[in-house]
């Protein structure tokens, strides 16, 4: 930050004394280069309102399209009446800018952009530049200028924000916008190459050049304003339902489609996970406290499932529920459902670590797992959807955690779960006995991860 704005400093002396070192050196312009400066300068500043920022994260990037008028007079006029036009020009458009230090660099970079661009031309063109060196020296101008300005505004970036130049250069349409900065005003000042003898003329098709420069401009800041807008709302939307689903509604609204109620068949995971004993601990706690700490506790739990891509269906109040194997296909769904386990546990633990510290109770979860068809889709009103899954799959593994608290184990999984994992994942499960379960004529067989049985064990003991 220090070396950058020390780096503006320097920029704006270097400006300074060049435009010193022109006047110096300056003579008496000619009419029609003086109708040039002045009318140059003049159709800027009338313009001056067409400006397009390309913003992000601090970052900067302004496309002002005067480009061709600036590139025009580094060619038709000397490099010290085209350095004070450009003085002139920036200091005007400057005035949009809160602090001094700014406004004089920005001043500098007005005349660094034209008075350098204009030395060149001249010493590689001489003093009059017709006929088939204009090209040759337009192009000239009009590349150093291009550099000049986004080397600036890189500077700047770079002494102002946290997103500095790497985020200009990243996230911007940077070549874009120096394609139209720099191609554009060499066509249209080439194009007035034949009439530099007749300055308004010139002008005129400069003018038009410009008119052109803007409109794409504005084409691309709008879409650059779109997309960065359609990232925010996905990012924002993406917080209350599955970034998958976030996604896919997104793109059906960019393509005109309806999104519809109603959901298809397939086979999931379903996990269900509860935090025990945090509603009597509630009870007697402040509500600002309890607030704050079912946010962290399901902060939690719901890192380590997405951890595994898990789907959060809901937050069921001190709890969750999640699937696998939707909205998009996942043949390991089961085995992601159960190595999300001990990552909820561990999760858990380190919360009881800092609550401990505090002088505070930890607490414990249960989890219920459960495999098997179900709908998942959109349900509800047209006005207000919710993106879930229904069926005896879903009812199962809601049984299943509040089993938990009978059996004495934390996690519980049913047999056709049991059965969809690979050999290596079975062998690390134990079988306990049947229960019964509300809804269902047969009894449930259970499953559960080793070390929880034994812990479970040494607890009852």
């Amino acid at each position: 930050m220090i070396v950058a704005r020390a780096g503006c400093v320097l920029w704006t002396v270097a400006g300074l004394g060049m435009l010193a070192g022109l006047l110096l050196r300056a003579s008496m312009p000619a009419p029609d280069e003086l109708l040039v400066a002045v009318g140059c300068a003049t159709l800027v500043l009338v313009l001056d309102r067409h400006r397009y920022e390309f913003s992000h994260r601090g970052a900067r990037l302004i496309a002002a399209p005067e480009a061709g008028f600036i590139v025009l007079l580094a060619v038709a006029v000397p490099a010290s009446l085209a350095a004070l036009a450009g003085g002139a020009i920036a200091l005007a458009a400057a005035r949009h800018l809160t602090t001094w230090r700014e406004r004089s660099f920005h001043l500098a970079t007005g005349l660094l952009s034209t008075g350098l661009p204009a030395l060149l031309v001249h010493d590689a063109f001489g003093d009059s530049v017709r006929g088939r060196a204009v090209l040759g020296a337009v192009l000239l101008a009009a590349l150093v200028r291009a550099g000049i300005v986004l080397l600036a505004q890189l500077l700047l970036s770079e002494a102002r924000t946290t997103g500095g130049a790497i985020t200009v250069l990243r996230d911007m349409p940077v070549v874009t916008i120096l394609a139209l900065e720099a191609g554009l005003p060499t066509a249209t000042v080439a194009m007035a190459g034949p009439f530099l003898d007749d300055p308004p003329l010139a002008l005129l098709v400069v003018l038009g050049g410009q008119l052109l420069t803007w409109r794409l401009l504005a084409l691309q800041h709008a879409q650059f304003t779109g997309r960065r807008v359609a990232d925010q709302l996905l990012d924002t939307f993406q917080r209350y339902v599955p970034r998958h689903v976030a996604s896919s509604i997104l793109g059906d609204h960019e393509s005109g489609t309806e999104v519809q109620v109603g959901g298809d068949r397939r086979e999931i995971t379903v996990m269900f996970v509860d935090i025990r004993g945090f509603t009597s601990w509630a009870e007697r706690t402040d509500p600002a406290e309890v607030f704050d700490e079912l946010n962290v506790l399901i902060g939690e739990l719901a890192d380590a499932v997405l951890a595994s891509d898990g789907t959060i269906d809901k937050f069921t109040g001190d709890g969750l529920m999640a699937f696998w194997n939707a909205p998009v296909d996942q043949p390991d769904h089961a085995e992601r459902a159960i190595r999300t386990v001990p990552r909820l546990m561990m999760r858990v633990r380190e919360c009881n670590l800092r609550r401990e510290a505090r002088g505070a109770t930890g607490f414990e979860i249960g989890v219920g797992i459960a495999t098997g068809p179900a709908m998942v889709g959109n349900v509800g009103h047209r006005d207000r959807l919710a993106f879930t899954a229904i069926g005896d799959t879903v009812n199962l593994a809601a049984r299943l955690e509040q089993a938990t608290r009978d059996v004495g184990i934390q996690a519980l999984l049913d047999e056709r779960a049991f059965l969809t994992l690979p050999h290596e994942l079975q062998r690390q499960l134990m079988r306990l006995e049947s229960i019964e379960v509300k809804g269902r004529r047969e009894r449930v067989r259970l499953y559960a991860p080793v070390a929880l049985v034994r812990r479970g064990r040494d607890a009852a003991a």
